[in-house]
């Protein structure tokens, strides 16, 4: 059944990439806005049925579909790499940015707002941040993982070198200090607060009132560009790797090279923030932690979308559909259990207090947990980690728990039954 819908929708898309019209103004759908989520969508499938069902011939229908619908975004010309990474998420118009395929806009004068800044005011307390796993997998400036890098103490992962050796978006995206407004990691996201706001809530105002509750007036970008070539470059690999495509430097440059040289903003140069090397097929970056089983350009590509939509739509859809779920295990994967580097003494030494003690702890560069006991604050340096956090319940190879697909309620089973029908589980899941 899955196949015979997919084939409709594969129908319904390429219709549509040729019958929606150009253009009906600004906020209406278009021609390229539809191939910019068909790029999306097609991209999609071509995973599953490469990686769930090991259908290649499938793979290739909507792994070409995507390329073909990139390749329209890209080639209308209408679309650029031009703004600085924070604004694309901290203006009040969109309007006529080149970066943004589709945004939505949102207006006070209609009561249309949003709470999305409001998570990043850094003056409300979260339990949420960045992993020690994410941080880690920003690459350097030289283009190259940490562990290979060229760049003076890239194996210093306090965020103010951070931000000087790693990819610029890895700036746009936090707080330039640790803070304990973030219980979860000790590193803030700042990705969605306007930098003029963030610099005026650290200096110790409290946030405008358009930056608290449900009153947020941004604009968003639903679909932006650097999807587009990522989706792109990203089909045209896979199906590189299936033996009915090529992919070239040139492709590199129009996309991954493309987003790398987005410009910085004067903030951000301040802090001695730099453009990411652009990669190069003839030299990809010697990761010591690639998954063996996804080829090195493959994998830069995966990590480029995950510095790029962070914290945003997609992580998880995204492993679902690599089959990867895997690297959500937190028995097999530590670093997702810890957050933020942080030297407690010399950077937030008032955490350091008896009620602290037996709840703070540290991961250290060599994986030693040294947790507070009152007197030990001078040694707490490394990954935070909470002494509560567990790690996430068994969910692979689990008999009758398939994680990649959603099963039917056992309410809607009980209701066909009842009426003389059988409602067939999910793959995976038990039918009764």
């Amino acid at each position: 059944p899955r196949n015979e819908v997919m084939d409709a929708v594969y129908d319904d898309l390429k219709f549509a990439m040729t019958n929606v019209r150009l253009s009906d103004g600004d906020q209406y759908v278009n021609r390229y806005v539809v191939a910019g989520f068909v790029s999306r969508i097609a991209l999609h499938e071509g995973s599953w049925q490469k990686y769930y069902y090991n259908n290649n011939e499938r793979a290739t229908k909507f792994f070409q579909l995507a390329e073909e619908a990139g390749n329209m975004v890209i080639s209308s010309g209408r679309y650029d790499i031009v703004t600085d990474f924070r604004t694309l998420f901290t203006s009040n118009t969109l309007a006529g940015n080149r970066d943004v395929v589709l945004y939505r806009h949102y207006d006070p004068a209609v009561n249309v707002l949003h709470s999305v800044a409001t998570y990043n005011n850094l003056s409300e307390s979260v339990a949420f941040g960045p992993t020690t796993d994410l941080i880690k997998s920003f690459i350097a400036v030289d283009g190259n993982a940490w562990q290979n890098s060229t760049e003076p103490n890239a194996a210093d992962f306090s965020i103010a070198n951070m931000i000087q050796t790693r990819d610029s978006r890895l700036e746009a995206t936090f707080y330039d200090k640790p803070t304990n407004k973030n219980r979860a990691s000790y590193w803030y996201i700042n990705k969605f607060l306007p930098r003029s706001v963030a610099a005026s809530v650290a200096a110790g105002n409290t946030p405008p009132a358009e930056f608290t509750s449900n009153k947020n007036e941004t604009d968003y970008p639903v679909f932006r560009y650097a999807e587009a070539l990522l989706n792109w470059i990203e089909a045209k690999a896979e199906l590189s790797t299936l033996g009915t495509g090529s992919i070239n430097q040139g492709d590199i440059d129009l996309s991954i090279n493309k987003i790398r040289n987005r410009p910085l903003a004067p903030e951000a140069i301040a802090k001695g923030v730099k453009k990411t090397a652009p990669l190069s097929l003839a030299d990809l970056p010697d990761d010591p932690n690639r998954d063996p089983s996804v080829p090195a350009l493959l994998w830069e590509i995966r990590r480029e979308r995950r510095m790029e939509f962070a914290f945003e739509y997609g992580r998880y859809d995204d492993l679902k559909r690599w089959k990867k779920l895997a690297y959500m295990d937190t028995e097999a994967e530590k670093e997702l259990l810890s957050g933020g580097w942080v030297n407690f003494s010399a950077e937030l030494p008032g955490e350091l207090i008896a009620a602290k003690v037996g709840q703070i702890s540290v991961v250290t560069a060599n994986g030693t947990t040294i947790v507070y006991d009152g007197s030990n604050g001078a040694q707490l340096k490394g990954f935070f980690r909470s002494t509560t956090t567990n790690g996430r319940l068994p969910f692979l190879n689990i008999p009758n728990v398939n994680p990649y697909l959603t099963p039917v309620g056992r309410n809607q089973m009980d209701d066909y039954r009842n009426r003389g029908y059988v409602l067939t589980q999910t793959e995976g899941w038990p039918q009764q």
